[in-house]
C-alpha cells in the first residue's frame, strides 16, 4: 500500500510540475491564435494587414514583419505597395518562405516604397501570408514607425479577375534607441 501511494505522489508530481507548464504553455499560445482569428473573422472584410500590427525594437534590432491577407473570396494574384519611412528603416530582406503566393511578378525596392507582385496557380481563401520584410531601424532617437498600403494594392479575385480588396491596415512600431549599461 505505501509503495502505491510513492507511486501516485510521483505520478501527482510529474504532472504538476512537468506537464502543467507545458499546458499553460499551450493555452497561451492558444489564446493568441484565437484573439487573432477572431480579428480576422469578425472583420469579414477582403483584407491585407501587417502582423504584427504593432511592436517595439530597441536599438539595431531587426523588425520582421509579415504581410498578410485573409479574404471571403477564393484570390490569385495580390499588389502590395507599401510605404514605409525611409529616414527611420533600411529594408534588409524579402523572403516568401511559407508564402500562399508562389508566382512572383514583381518586387521593387525603392526608398520608402515596396512593391510586391505575386500569384498562385490554385486560388486560396481565409488568412495568408504574401510575404515577410526584415527592417533594420536607421533611427538613432526614440522614433514611431508607420507602414501602410499605397494607391494600387490590391487583391485579385480568381473568377471574375477583378480587385476585390475592401480595407487595408496600417502598423505602427516604436523605435527605441539600445540601452547601454554603465
Amino acid at each position: 500500500m505505501l509503495h502505491n501511494k510513492k507511486v501516485l505522489w510521483t505520478i501527482s508530481l510529474f504532472i504538476v510540475f512537468l506537464l502543467l507548464p507545458v499546458t499553460l504553455y499551450i493555452a497561451q499560445t492558444k489564446q493568441v491564435t484565437t484573439q487573432h482569428a477572431s480579428f480576422l473573422s469578425g472583420n469579414n472584410t477582403n483584407l491585407i494587414y501587417f502582423y504584427p500590427s504593432e511592436d517595439t525594437v530597441s536599438g539595431n534590432q531587426p523588425l520582421i514583419v509579415n504581410v498578410r491577407t485573409v479574404t471571403r473570396e477564393s484570390i490569385n494574384a495580390i499588389q502590395a505597395n507599401i510605404h514605409y519611412p525611409a529616414q527611420l528603416l533600411h529594408v534588409t530582406n524579402i523572403t516568401y518562405d511559407g508564402s500562399s503566393f508562389d508566382i512572383q511578378a514583381e518586387e521593387k525596392r525603392m526608398p520608402g516604397l515596396i512593391k510586391i507582385a505575386r500569384g498562385v496557380i490554385n486560388p486560396v481563401s481565409g488568412d495568408n501570408l504574401i510575404a515577410t520584410i526584415t527592417f533594420t531601424p536607421i533611427a538613432i532617437n526614440s522614433s514611431i514607425a508607420s507602414l501602410s498600403f499605397t494607391n494600387g494594392t490590391a487583391v485579385v479575385d480568381s473568377t471574375r479577375s477583378q480587385n476585390i480588396l475592401e480595407k487595408t491596415a496600417t502598423a505602427v512600431y516604436n523605435l527605441v534607441p539600445s540601452q547601454t549599461s554603465p
